[in-house]
């Protein structure tokens, strides 16, 4: 007889119900079903791929926000940053180099509007490198845990011994993102830091009014204050998560599981802080895209390639848009879809839903009844 739906019933019954044949495990699927180092190390993957991805959407913001600004750009110069040569910081600084390269900025046609430019602007290149260097560190530490046998006990096949061990601890992932939190905290307060200098242009001299009617025409009724306050909420939410999960863990077990990584939540909290990133750089984009807009209308200047197309992008967008969320959401897609040369999806884990107590099921059971 098939298990009513509202029913807690036997495995068995319910496979039979569903038509499904039981699964038999083979050698080590047992301990792979009842384990969280396969869940953590293929989450670990995803996220560092989609850290990767957002990472190179940073340069391309900052890059963005640099020509709104007219900043110098003598400090993303090769040479210079070839002075101090950690591998992130070149990759960083080519990348906005190249996004840059056939506009007037660029090209000196157009000239830069101070002789040195606030931390935020002038060290992207160091700021987003550590992050990168985080990235390649994680990424050989990945390369060890899909390629090799956690198994606890071990069995040593020369010998024919199985050894009792503790491979099957992931610590190393645990505090790898626990550390990349932390450099995408830099990243974001960087982020934040360059909204303010975009605010402060659009509110120069412009009364409340004047800077609706401004931002009417480029992005739809955003005003930069609203925008100002959703970045430092975004980034206050960010540097929050910074803080290290991985030393939070407690003894269970009577005293025998004495010690667990946490590598699995510490890799949750990343994917939250990279969502709270991608809005925090789709607030500055549309930004720079609003003084773009206001400064063409006195003093016309031929953009970037990839910086009139991303501004483009934007534009389109946010004319769809209903409310300010919309916006944001709207220009954190043509950030992604304007991520050029990746031919991969946005990468994450799926969320994993919460277990369901009894209380949840007496919940439901009511109010089916009722």
């Amino acid at each position: 007889m098939a298990a009513r739906t509202d029913e807690i019933a036997p495995g068995a019954t319910s496979l039979a119900a569903a038509g499904l044949p039981p699964l038999v495990l083979e050698a080590k699927d047992a301990l792979a079903l009842v384990g969280s180092n396969a869940l953590s190390v293929a989450s670990a993957s995803l996220a560092h791929r989609r850290t990767a991805l957002v990472a190179a959407r940073a340069d391309l913001v900052a890059a963005l926000t640099l020509e709104a600004i007219g900043a110098n750009l003598s400090p993303l110069g090769a040479t210079v940053l070839a002075a101090r040569p950690h591998p992130g910081q070149q990759v960083s600084g080519r990348r906005i180099r190249e996004v840059l390269a056939d506009g007037d900025l660029a090209q000196g046609v157009r000239p830069t509007a101070s002789l040195q430019d606030p931390i935020s602007v002038r060290t992207v290149p160091q700021v987003h490198g550590a992050l990168l260097d985080q990235l390649d560190d994680l990424e050989r530490l990945l390369d060890v845990e899909l390629s090799c046998a956690p198994d606890n006990p071990f069995l040593d096949v020369d010998t024919g011994a199985f050894i009792s061990n503790g491979n099957f601890s992931i610590t190393g992932i645990a505090v790898a993102f626990d550390a990349l939190r932390i450099g995408l905290a830099h990243v974001a307060q960087l982020a934040e830091r360059r909204v303010a200098i975009l605010v402060r242009q659009l509110r120069q001299g412009v009364p409340l009014v004047g800077q609706v009617q401004h931002v009417t025409s480029a992005t739809g009724y955003v005003t930069p204050l609203i925008l100002a306050q959703t970045a430092s909420a975004l980034v206050a939410q960010v540097k929050h998560s910074a803080t290290p999960i991985s030393l939070s863990g407690t003894t269970v077990g009577d005293g025998i599981e004495d010690h667990a990584s946490l590598a699995y939540p510490s890799i949750r909290l990343t994917e939250v802080a990279l969502d709270h990133v991608e809005r925090l750089f789709a607030v500055e984009a549309l930004l720079a895209v609003t003084v773009i807009a206001v400064q063409t209308r006195t003093r016309p200047c031929r953009l970037a390639g990839p910086v009139q197309r991303l501004r483009q992008a934007i534009v389109d967008v946010t004319r769809r848009s209903q409310t300010t969320a919309e916006v944001v959401d709207w220009v954190v897609e043509a950030l992604r879809r304007e991520q050029r040369g990746d031919d991969l999806a946005e990468m994450r884990a799926p969320v994993t839903p919460p277990p369901v107590s009894w209380f949840d099921r007496d919940v439901a059971r009511h109010d089916q009844l009722h």
